[in-house]
């Protein structure tokens, strides 16, 4: 009777770590299994590539209308540069950004409704050109009723847009809903 022997070989780039198993079994050989361990600069880059993509301001998308919801997750999120001035951004640390455009004068809610969050939120509603001079409208970290969720309301004035950012407590990060209706 023949034994099972066995070898195990490495492959190092600067990317990934290739490991290769293969044995030998009866006089056959054959690879059982592979498997690729990234190094650190391979697990920034991959963090990288999976920010969310309205991580920036920049990048946010516009949404119209009385009312809509949103789910999403701020896993990879940043904040930028002038964020930290804003209410949010010194209790935040991983933000993502919306823009609001009210179709008519009237007050509304917007929240992270538990249940659909599965995190400690922060929010904030802002209007202004850029960032940096950007005026709160309103905020909220932990509304009442909502455990760590958060939930603002304000009068939104027709035609104008407004600037909505859902934040992780002290970079908290998650599963998210988003949701604007009439109050």
């Amino acid at each position: 009777m023949r034994q099972n022997r066995g070898a195990l070989s490495w492959l190092a780039t600067g990317a990934a770590m290739l490991m290769l198993a293969t044995v030998f079994v009866g006089g056959a050989q054959g690879t059982v299994g592979a498997e690729s361990v990234p190094d650190d600069s391979a697990v920034e880059q991959s963090a990288e590539r999976a920010r969310p993509s309205n991580d920036m301001l920049a990048r946010s998308r516009l949404h119209t209308g009385p009312r809509w919801t949103h789910f999403g997750n701020n896993y990879g999120a940043t904040l930028q540069r002038c964020e930290r001035a804003l209410s949010h951004g010194r209790r935040g640390g991983a933000s993502v950004w919306f823009r609001w455009r009210s179709g008519r004068t009237q007050r509304v809610i917007i929240d992270t409704p538990p249940g659909r969050t599965n995190f400690d939120t922060v929010l904030g509603v802002y209007r202004g050109r850029g960032m940096c001079r950007f005026t709160r409208i309103a905020g909220n970290d932990d509304a009442p009723g909502y455990g760590l969720q958060s939930r603002v309301q304000f009068r939104a004035i027709r035609g104008r847009m407004y600037y909505i950012a859902v934040d992780g407590y002290r970079g908290d990060m998650g599963r998210y809903g988003l949701r604007i209706r009439r109050a």
